[in-house]
């Protein structure tokens, strides 16, 4: 597909809507921009967000798993060990 086009619509439907950043990590992680997914699962753990059940099985943020920030953002917002 279009990366470079879906990139500017990720941009903007941020813009639009602020709320959803545990969305917009996983596009970002299928656009294999993992610094910026961590950044936008950041904002999404600080503002309340906690399903990590959902997290941990979505296979658009698998990528993540291998990324030693992410494992070390688990377990800052949920104080797990070795996640």
């Amino acid at each position: 597909g279009d990366i470079e086009g879906s990139k500017q619509m990720l941009h903007k439907a941020i813009e639009v809507d602020s709320t959803s950043h545990e969305r917009f990590a996983e596009v970002l992680c299928l656009q294999g921009n993992v610094p910026y997914a961590i950044i936008e699962l950041t904002k999404a753990f600080n503002n309340g967000y906690g399903n990590l059940y959902q997290i941990k099985a979505s296979p658009d943020l698998q990528i993540l798993n291998y990324d030693v920030r992410f494992t070390n953002l688990l377990e800052k917002y949920f104080m797990l060990k070795g996640v």
